[in-house]
């Protein structure tokens, strides 16, 4: 899981954009509301400076017609919407990639609204209420936002700043067939991450289910790194020592499931 950087374009300039292509008359009667959809806009933007989106109150005064109106402007085919994808999916040397980053191992589909465009529907074209994200997460995410005690349910990986500490760990059993079993847990480490901010990380994984489906999906970790063993021809302690660069050449994944595997898979070659 890494941050991702935000558009650098004018979020309200974007959303005329996309009113721009919209045909008439949802287009006028969007025109209608635009000072107050910027003063929403404006709003949005502050919050969001502050990292503090979560707190923002549904719009009461939209009519319920213009609140179909805004929903309707958020298509994939829409050619700005097209744009902002490839450009959230783009790395800093110009690569593409396309792991969604909610849960760091399925592959990008769509964009998904941080407040849902159901209750949200003024910022259903806004670029930085948008994220690249896989189906399954999306799904999993659907309109959710804030459980009972008013705490935001997901990471905000634009504003929530993910810790360089090392959160989530694994544990390895060995069943009945002398295989091993991950085990993975989360844990603040002599309480090194700020409270608020691992709680929000364990609500992002709880709500995600990230836990389960990392366990579900590591037999082809374990098949590749059994193969890289017999593939190289290296010494298990040579071996151990480039493995080890490897892993800790990528930092931000410090926290990617397979790269947490990968080091306990090492640290039991080690004993």
């Amino acid at each position: 899981m890494k941050n991702l950087k935000p558009t650098k374009e004018d979020s309200f300039l974007f959303y005329k954009n996309i009113v721009n292509e919209t045909k008439n008359p949802r287009k006028k009667e969007l025109n209608k509301i635009e000072k107050d959809i910027k003063q929403r806009f404006k709003e949005y933007k502050n919050r969001f400076n502050k990292n503090d989106v979560c707190s923002l109150k549904e719009d009461g005064a939209i009519t319920v017609k213009n609140k179909e109106h805004l929903k309707k402007l958020y298509t994939s085919r829409k050619s700005k919407i097209g744009e902002l994808k490839k450009e959230l999916t783009t790395n800093e040397k110009g690569k593409v990639d396309n792991i969604c980053q909610f849960c760091t191992f399925e592959t990008v589909s769509s964009l998904d609204h941080f407040l849902p465009k159901s209750t949200f529907e003024e910022y259903s074209v806004n670029p930085l209420n948008l994220f690249p994200i896989c189906s399954t997460c999306n799904t999993k995410k659907s309109d959710n936002l804030k459980n009972e005690s008013g705490e935001c349910l997901f990471l905000n990986l634009y504003t929530d700043i993910l810790p360089k500490e090392q959160y989530l760990f694994v544990n390895l059993e060995i069943d009945k067939n002398e295989d091993f079993v991950p085990n993975f847990y989360l844990k603040n480490i002599d309480n090194k991450i700020d409270d608020k901010l691992f709680k929000k990380i364990e609500n992002h994984y709880k709500e995600l289910k990230l836990i389960t489906r990392f366990k579900e999906s590591v037999g082809y970790v374990m098949d590749e790194f059994e193969n890289s063993k017999k593939i190289t021809g290296l010494s298990e302690e040579v071996f151990i020592e480039e493995a080890e660069k490897q892993i800790n050449s990528e930092i931000y994944n410090i926290n990617n499931f397979k790269v947490v595997l990968e080091k306990e898979l090492l640290n039991n070659l080690k004993k």
